[in-house]
């Protein structure tokens, strides 16, 4: 048989007998499926639609049917910008995951921090209470002094933990920031994605 007198009608028929068991998978998963379809869903139809693509190119090459070979162009495209979505929602998540972990353990390292200083100034305090009541009278005027050092010495090492928090806060919102441009760009190919299906359909 010549595979160039094979009519359009039969190689559009094989296509549609290839897409029907994906048709009823995506049918059935989608009932338990809130918000659109899972990403091993998206991940399915990106290998469906290119294996159809590859079909399509493969059949209008052979029956000289220009329009069919470009849908199978314009299809696996479609399935190239899916997976790059797929791909960039992976970054993404694990930028956030890596970012919320980062800051569990700097505010842990913080928080440590903050319990340190206090220990220190209570046994500074304490230390100071006992020379007070041993020697009251004569340590009155040193006694002020050292109090005032303590609070200084406190209050700069108070300020260098507040400033490593900040800068904890402010790594994670560039992490965050990044993952959100990651998300972005995953959202634009999926546009793209959707525009080549809507050529490849009017094609």
């Amino acid at each position: 048989m010549d595979l160039k007198q094979l009519p359009r009608d039969v190689i559009d028929f094989e296509l549609r007998a290839l897409r029907l068991p994906l048709d009823v998978f995506r049918t059935v998963t989608a009932r338990g499926t809130e918000g659109g379809r899972t990403e091993e869903e998206q991940a399915r139809q990106a290998t469906f639609d290119e294996v159809v693509g590859r079909t399509k190119e493969l059949a209008g090459s052979l029956l000289r049917q220009d329009s069919l070979a470009r849908q199978g162009s314009l299809q696996r495209a479609k399935a190239d910008e899916l997976r790059k979505a797929l791909a960039r929602d992976a970054l993404a998540e694990q930028q956030k995951a890596e970012a919320d972990q980062e800051l569990a353990e700097k505010r842990a390292e913080v928080q440590q921090e903050r319990t340190q200083v206090a220990r220190e100034t209570a046994q500074r305090k304490a230390e100071v209470q006992r020379q007070k009541q041993a020697e009251k009278a004569r340590i009155e005027r040193e006694f002020n002094q050292r109090e005032a050092q303590v609070k200084a010495k406190t209050g700069r090492k108070k300020a260098l933990v507040d400033q490593a928090e900040a800068n904890v806060q402010a790594d994670r919102a560039a992490k965050v920031g990044e993952a959100a441009a990651q998300k972005q760009a995953a959202t634009k190919a999926r546009s793209t994605a959707e525009k080549l299906e809507r050529a490849r359909k009017v094609g």
